[in-house]
């Protein structure tokens, strides 16, 4: 393996692993729900002197569980300050340190009050949508053309790794007990120490030194340091293409700037879709409540808290797939088709459950989760790749922080309001809202959706038709002097004649 191919490997693996494992909080509640109610019960009574009912037992149980929501929605304020103001690596190193304090709260706020879980769990929730935004950044601008699918597509099995690790240590065997529940809230800590340890010894993404911070020379060093020596020539070229498109020098255009401007409204939106898909999908209910669906189907608590760690286990295999497929069909056909299976996965889900007074259609409301599991990653994945290509450098970090507010809040919603929904309509006709949502997206995706794979960012903004001014006027705009630097770097670096007939980069195997 190349030294650069190692670094490449190194920085994006560890990078995936620190964010994508954060999803182990919204998991490890799933089966912690029982003695996470009766330690609420015994706090509650020696602090307010009373017995609560269990109808307020069950509603601060769910404010534990939607505090990661409240921290989501606060995080993606967070985002572009953390990915302009420090970079992509930068912030990533400063939200390990917010993993960490939200993990020693949740460590150690039992022995306080219930509060303190909560405040937590806020912050834990501010780690893991910051931490998904900047490596989801990172990861598709530090990777070659060829392998940023698949390099935007690792969170994913990092994702499926940290929920199926969240259910297991939540059993009663491991550390679902009551005097080791709060240390399984506290796990997060150990990837994003890993996560800290390599990005420190790793370079900024070269897209966000070049095009954001004018620095050349840094930006050259970080494509040698990432895809090699004898690529640098044809990245710069690529770099200076992008950047002249929106003008040299990156104004710093607020988001309520960006709003004024018609340039943004179209991949804005796209991305929200894209980031906001997986909320529609109705994975949050999945994540948080699926011990407490296979109940209601008809299962037995023990039954359901194990049928819970197969929902994972399918996560994470279906993930490990998509990663390796990603790069061989196109990112439109993948989502349409990813949403039409989870579409058809929640028409099983709530047709079995309607007739869980059959034994059979108990276990076949379990498979049809699982079978839920397995088609999620793909709308996880592709969609999260879609959202990061589809966007120039100049507002892509804004773009990210309407999409992952709205994501946000829809998840807070879904989270707050899918028991009161179960408890209303049933466990079969709880899942028809994120079905309609679904099929609202699928249509959206086949009309307006434009093709990613495969192509530079400045060639998919020409696809969408938005690039033929600049965003917003360019401040000191000076192109010719990039011809200049274009030439400096192509006689340092040359491009050797079977990297210029395609202008390309070769894959690296990041798996």
């Amino acid at each position: 393996m190349k030294r650069s191919s190692f670094h490449l490997w190194v920085a994006t693996t560890s990078t995936a692993f620190g964010a994508g494992f954060l999803i182990y909080s919204t998991y490890v509640t799933n089966n912690l729900q029982v003695v996470g109610e009766a330690w609420l019960n015994e706090t509650y009574t020696h602090m307010y002197g009373i017995q609560p009912s269990t109808a307020t037992i069950s509603m601060l149980w769910a404010s534990v569980i939607a505090a990661k929501e409240v921290g989501k929605i606060i995080g993606t304020f967070l985002i572009p300050y953390m990915a302009e103001r420090f970079g992509r690596r930068g912030g990533l190193l400063l939200n390990s340190w917010i993993v960490f304090a939200g993990c020693l709260i949740c460590l150690f706020g039992r022995q306080w009050a219930y509060q303190f879980i909560m405040l937590g769990r806020i912050l834990l929730g501010i780690s893991m949508i910051c931490g998904f935004g900047l490596a989801s950044l990172f990861l598709i601008e530090v990777a070659p053309l060829k392998s940023r699918g698949s390099s935007g597509s690792l969170i994913q099995i990092f994702r499926g790794l940290g929920g199926t690790i969240g259910m297991v240590l939540a059993l009663p065997e491991v550390l679902g007990t009551r005097s080791l529940w709060s240390i399984a809230l506290a796990v997060p800590m150990f990837p994003a120490l890993l996560q800290f340890l390599v990005l420190l010894f790793c370079l900024e993404s070269p897209r966000h030194l070049y095009i954001t911070e004018g620095r050349t020379e840094d930006a050259a060093k970080a494509v040698e340091f990432y895809q090699g020596p004898d690529r640098v020539a044809s990245a710069m070229n690529d770099l200076k293409k992008e950047k002249q498109q929106i003008g040299q020098k990156i104004d710093r255009a607020g988001l309520v700037d960006l709003l004024r401007s018609s340039d943004f409204w179209r991949p804005m939106l796209l991305t929200t879709l894209a980031l906001t898909n997986r909320s529609l999908a109705g994975i949050l209910p999945v994540q948080s409540y699926s011990t407490d669906m296979f109940v209601a189907a008809g299962l037995s608590h023990y039954a359901a808290s194990h049928s819970t760690v197969v929902l994972g286990v399918c996560h994470l295999i279906s993930a490990i797939a998509v990663t390796c497929t990603v790069e061989k069909w196109g990112r439109k056909p993948m989502l349409v088709a990813g949403n039409v299976g989870c579409l058809a996965a929640l028409l099983l889900v709530a047709l079995f459950s309607a007739c869980s007074h059959v034994v059979w259609a108990r276990y076949m409301a379990v498979l049809s989760l699982a079978l839920f599991m397995l088609i999620y990653p793909i709308v996880a994945s592709v969609s999260n790749i879609v959202a990061s290509e589809i966007c120039h450098q100049r507002y892509r970090s804004y773009a990210f922080t309407v999409g992952l507010l709205v994501y946000s809040i829809v998840g807070l919603a879904s989270t707050y309001a899918y028991p009161l929904l179960k408890h209303s309509v049933g466990l079969a006709f709880s899942f028809i809202p994120f079905c309609l949502c679904l099929i609202v997206t699928i249509i959206i995706y086949i009309i307006w959706l434009p093709e990613t794979r495969g192509k530079t960012f400045e060639s998919v903004a020409f696809d969408r038709n938005e690039m033929k001014e600049p965003l917003l006027t360019p401040m000191g705009s000076n192109l010719e002097s990039l011809g200049s630097a274009e030439a400096i770097f192509a006689n340092h670096y040359p491009v050797h004649e079977a990297d210029a007939s395609d202008n390309s980069e070769d894959e690296i195997n990041l798996l």
